[in-house]
C-alpha cells in the first residue's frame, strides 16, 4: 500500500470517527441552528439520535411521520366565484404529490421531514429551480445548516449537506432559495427550538430507566447479595473472596452452587418488581412524551388510561384535532410561504387530505352519501368519486329532491276501534 493510499484511509477513519462524535454531541455549534441538546441530570446525553432509543419517543415520532407521510398533499385553486377545486395540472402538484426529487417518493420525503422536525426542531430543503418554477426539493441535513438574519428581517442560510455526505457549501444564501418549517422558535423568533430541548429531562429519565432495567437483567435479574462474615477480615481477603465469587458465577460456572467456608452468611436485598423495573417512573415518562406530541397514549401501546367509551371514529377525531392538525398546519403554512408565488397567494394553496383518517364503515358511508344526494349537497358522480368509482352519464346533475311523505292520520274506523278497545 502506497503512502498516499494509507494517508487517505487514515483520514477517512478519522473523519468517520469525528462524524460519529458529532451525531451524539451536545455542543449546539455542531448541531447548527443554535439548538441546544443538554446532558440531563440523569446523566444521559439527550440528542436527536439518542432520543430515538427511548421507546415512547420513537413510537410517537414514528407514528406522526408515518401518518403524515401517507396523507395526500393536494394543490387547490380558488376561482373568482369562490369555487375551489384540486389542481393536478399544477407544476407544484408534481413536486409535492408525485416526485419531490430524483430519488425520493412523496412518502419518503415527508417521512424524513417530519422526523427532522420532531428531533431537530425543523426541516429544510433546497429549491431546485428551473423556468421560474420549483422543479425539485432537495432535503438538507438540518444539523449542517447555520441560520443568520439580514437587515430586512429575512433569513440567510449557510453550510448544508445532503444525501450520502454530499455538501453544498453555500454561504448566506437568501431565504427564497429554501423550503423550511420550524416546530417552534426561541424568543428571537428565528432560532429553531427542538421538542427534545424542552423535554430533555423526561427523555433522559426514560433512557436511564431503560438502562437500569437492562443492567438488572444482565445481572441475572436478581437483587444484590450481601455476604456477612462473623469476624473481621482484611481488605485483601475481602477482595480475593469477591474475585473468586465473581469468577465462579460467570461463564460456564453460571448457576453452579457456591461453597463458602469461614461461616459467612448470605442475605439477598429485597426488591419488588416495580422497583426493579421502575414501572411507574417509565409510565410517567411515557405519558409525558405522548403529551409533548399530542398523541393519545393508546396509539403507542399505553392502554392503562384508554377511554373505553370512545369509538374508533371518536379516537380518530381526537388524534386529528389535538395531535395531527398542529403539525399539518405548520407544513401547509410553510408551503404557502416558500413554494407558492406571491402573486398567486390566496388563490392557490396546498392542503393535506385527512379524509381517509375519518373513514367510516361502508354502511355508514353509504347512508351519508345517500343523504347528501337526497339533500342536493352532492351529485351522484361526486358520491361515486368518494368511493373511487367511475363517473356515470348524467351523474353530474343534481337529482330532484324527493317529495316529503305526509304523516298518515288514522281514519274514522281506526279511531272507532281504538275507542272500543279503551
Amino acid at each position: 500500500m502506497g503512502l498516499r493510499q494509507w494517508a487517505s484511509k487514515q483520514l477517512q477513519r478519522v473523519s468517520n470517527s469525528l462524524y460519529s462524535e458529532v451525531l451524539e454531541s451536545t455542543n449546539p455549534n455542531l448541531w447548527g441552528g443554535g439548538i441546544d441538546f443538554p446532558t440531563t441530570r440523569s446523566g444521559e446525553s439527550v440528542g436527536p439520535v439518542s432520543s430515538m432509543r427511548a421507546p415512547t419517543f420513537y413510537a410517537c415520532v414514528d407514528l406522526l411521520s408515518r401518518v403524515i407521510a401517507q396523507l395526500p398533499l393536494r394543490v387547490y385553486t380558488r376561482e373568482a366565484d369562490g369555487d375551489v377545486f384540486p389542481d393536478e395540472a399544477s407544476p407544484l402538484h408534481r413536486v409535492l404529490a408525485v416526485k419531490p426529487n430524483a430519488w425520493q417518493t412523496p412518502f419518503d420525503y415527508w417521512l424524513g421531514n417530519i422526523t427532522d422536525i420532531c428531533t431537530r426542531g425543523w426541516f429544510i430543503s433546497w429549491k431546485n429551480m428551473g423556468g421560474g418554477r420549483v422543479q425539485a426539493l432537495i432535503p438538507l441535513d438540518p444539523g449542517s445548516v447555520q441560520i443568520d438574519q439580514a437587515m430586512d428581517g429575512s433569513l440567510l442560510f449557510s453550510g448544508g449537506s445532503w444525501g450520502l455526505n454530499k455538501t453544498f457549501n453555500f454561504k448566506r444564501e437568501p431565504q427564497r432559495n429554501f423550503f423550511f418549517c420550524h416546530y417552534r422558535t426561541k424568543k428571537d423568533g428565528v432560532t429553531p427550538a427542538s421538542p427534545i430541548s424542552h423535554y430533555a429531562e423526561t427523555i433522559g429519565m426514560e433512557l436511564s430507566a431503560i438502562h437500569h432495567g437492562a443492567t438488572l437483567l444482565k445481572n441475572d435479574a436478581t437483587p444484590p447479595l450481601v455476604v456477612v462474615f462473623p469476624g473481621k477480615r482484611s481488605s485483601e481477603a475481602i477482595k480475593a473472596f469477591g474475585e473468586q465469587w465473581s469468577e465462579n458465577g460467570t461463564g460456564g460456572n453460571y448457576g453452579r452452587p457456591k461453597i463458602l467456608d469461614g461461616g459467612p452468611k448470605v442475605d439477598r436485598l429485597s426488591m419488588s418488581n416495580e422497583d426493579a423495573q421502575l414501572l411507574q417512573t417509565r409510565e410517567f415518562g411515557a405519558l409525558s412524551i405522548c403529551g409533548l406530541f399530542g398523541i393519545p397514549p393508546r396509539l403507542v401501546g399505553i392502554e392503562r388510561n384508554a377511554k373505553g367509551w370512545a369509538t374508533v371514529e371518536q379516537q380518530a377525531i381526537e388524534f386529528l384535532s389535538y395531535g395531527l392538525n398542529p403539525w399539518l398546519s405548520r407544513c401547509q403554512n410553510a408551503v404557502s410561504r416558500d413554494l407558492i408565488p406571491v402573486e398567486m397567494a390566496g388563490r392557490v394553496f396546498a392542503k393535506f387530505d385527512t379524509e381517509q383518517l375519518l373513514g367510516a364503515d361502508r354502511k355508514t358511508l353509504a347512508e351519508f352519501l345517500g343523504f347528501a344526494i337526497d339533500k342536493r349537497v352532492m351529485s351522484r358522480n361526486e358520491a361515486r368519486l368518494k368511493l373511487n368509482m367511475n363517473r356515470v352519464e348524467g351523474g353530474d346533475a343534481f337529482d330532484a329532491p324527493k317529495p316529503a311523505v305526509p304523516a298518515q292520520t288514522p281514519n274514522a274506523n281506526q279511531q272507532e276501534g281504538a275507542a272500543q278497545d279503551e
